[in-house]
């Protein structure tokens, strides 16, 4: 019936008079038709998916399209503050790694995966004049003694590479106008074991050991602090690249 329906509407809005005593003709029409419609759907489809970036599609990964929910977070808002802090000043610690090719600074602090990226990387970077717009702890989580951080960070920054050709070291981008970039990272750290189980003020339990205050009372808690690693990055937006 529906496809009675689909014929006899194309049918009935366009004259074409071969069409109008062909059985076999009406039917490779209508499946050419139908053909065109799937494949501006896909097209369509994909445009949502991808973002404009360094003159290319940025295709939205796995970390994108999840949905995270705020619910998940259980730290204070202080807490949480120092979190999405410290974990942007760790981001800009590791793309200044990134365009000085420090390898064993790199080794220390990303996951082995993100290492033989970096460690292949041809093209000398640039970045410098950082403005941070937001950086959001989105979900934390904890698996075989780590804990797990998903940050969502919407970074401007200077961005573009330097290239060689004919001895000439010529750029690759975009030099002066600084250009948003939207990720997400996937940062870890150990779970520190309970050095102290009890707050020296309040004598209260330790009840969250990455804690930096005591729960109870509020009084800060001395402990090593510990280097986040960089398990993943994901650039999911960046403006493209004028010249």
């Amino acid at each position: 019936m529906e496809y009675m329906f689909l014929k006899n509407l194309i049918l009935n809005k366009i004259s074409i008079s071969f069409l109008n005593n062909d059985p076999l003709m009406q039917r490779t029409f209508i499946l050419i038709v139908i053909v065109i419609i799937l494949g501006l759907y896909l097209i369509i489809k994909y445009e949502y998916n991808t973002s404009i970036g360094y003159g290319n599609r940025i295709k939205k990964g796995k970390m994108y399209k999840t949905k995270y929910t705020s619910d998940m977070v259980t730290y204070t808002s202080n807490e949480k503050e120092t979190i999405e802090n410290e974990a942007y000043e760790f981001f800009k610690k590791i793309e200044d790694y990134r365009m000085y090719k420090c390898l064993e600074k790199l080794k220390q602090y990303v996951s082995a995966d993100l290492y033989v990226e970096y460690s292949n990387q041809q093209l000398d970077l640039r970045r410098s004049d950082y403005n941070k717009n937001s950086c959001q702890l989105v979900r934390n989580y904890t698996d075989n003694n780590k804990e797990y951080f998903i940050i969502k960070l919407d970074v401007t920054y200077r961005d573009y590479a330097l290239y060689s050709s004919e001895d000439k070291k010529l750029p690759k981008g975009e030099t002066e106008r600084p250009r948003d970039h939207k990720y997400y990272l996937k940062l870890s750290r150990p779970i520190p074991k309970e050095e102290t189980k009890l707050c020296p003020k309040c004598k209260n339990p330790i009840t969250n050991p990455t804690s930096d205050t005591c729960f109870n009372c509020g009084s800060p808690i001395l402990k090593h602090k510990i280097e986040f690693t960089l398990e993943d990055q994901e650039l999911y937006y960046c403006d493209k690249v004028k010249n």
